[in-house]
């Protein structure tokens, strides 16, 4: 046994790295760090700081993965390491996820919405390793959602190229720009600006009525004249 030295703040989330000696420790006030250490020395193999996470997952076997995850009222977003060469191959979002998993294969995750955590937009996704949505299932109400096991999956390294890598981070960049570059409105001028919605459509339905009364009126009209005509 031994004292593992943190940073004050809560602990989220451990867990080991299969077959090895490393473990992975979330931790801190928010914004959270990750930290890797070896045992039984506790030395530091490497550390991501200001993350904002709350789940740590490594990959099965030897497939050599970690994924530091954010869910609840983190946003969902995903980062996966390289743990060999401390290099983070992509980051993603996983919106209103309540489970996940990784695929023994160590090249997909499931997540999931499920009950009772949350009873609305229940589903199951299988992403990439990437976070690229393969498949979903959509359904009323789900209560779990799991792999199999298959842990002869998990035998020989992930096998993901340098070109996939690339691309993944390439992409990555490309999603947090995006987002830096969306302006931030607070919530009182949102709420504003969904009232003014609201009024404007409230005007167009009242205006679309009014017209078809008049139109209505008129047709009446029309057949009126056209009867008294027929009629002598």
């Amino acid at each position: 046994a031994a004292m593992v030295p943190l940073s004050p703040g809560p602990v989220y989330d451990i867990a080991w790295e299969p077959n090895k000696d490393n473990f992975c420790v979330v931790y801190g006030f928010m914004p959270s760090k990750a930290t890797v250490f070896s045992s039984p020395k506790l030395n530091v193999v490497f550390e991501v700081d200001k993350i904002s996470k709350n789940q740590c997952l490594f990959s099965p076997g030897n497939t050599g993965l970690l994924a530091l995850c954010g869910f609840g009222n983190l946003g969902g977003i995903v980062e996966v390491f390289k743990t060999e060469t401390k290099t983070k191959i992509v980051e993603f979002r996983s919106e209103n996820t309540t489970h996940f998993e990784w695929a023994a294969d160590g090249k997909h995750f499931l997540a999931s919405t499920v009950t009772p955590r949350l009873r609305t937009d229940n589903r199951v996704d299988l992403l990439t390793v990437t976070g690229k949505r393969q498949w979903r299932l959509e359904t009323d109400c789900l209560w779990e959602a799991l792999f199999q096991p298959r842990p002869d999956l998990a035998k020989e390294a992930v096998k993901i190229s340098e070109d996939e890598i690339k691309v993944a981070q390439m992409e990555t960049k490309q999603r947090q720009t995006a987002e830096k570059s969306r302006k931030f409105i607070p919530p009182h001028l949102r709420r504003k600006m969904e009232a003014e919605s609201g009024k404007t459509n409230t005007s167009d339905l009242k205006s679309l009525q009014n017209k078809s009364k008049n139109l209505k009126k008129k047709l009446g009209q029309i057949k009126g004249l056209k009867a008294d005509k027929e009629s002598g």
